[in-house]
């Protein structure tokens, strides 16, 4: 059953680690953007508490509609 669900599993791995590399490459690339979301911004500090808990829950929901019961 793991190699039927390694597919899903990987895009899920995928999906949750996208969004935080494209984060680190955009803050050495265009850093005065990445101020914006930082200490400097309250609603900076909100979008990203946001996009935080956005990601858990399509994690956790990519697991469940890959989990194959038997």
């Amino acid at each position: 059953m793991r190699v039927h669900t390694a597919h899903g599993r990987f895009t899920g791995y995928v999906l949750l680690a996208l969004p935080a590399a494209l984060a680190v490459a955009l803050s050495f690339i265009a850093p005065e953007q990445m101020t914006l979301l930082f200490p400097a911004s309250p609603m900076g500090r909100m979008m990203l508490g946001g996009a935080i808990v956005l990601q858990i829950i399509g994690f956790i929901w990519v697991r469940q509609v890959i989990k194959i019961e038997v």
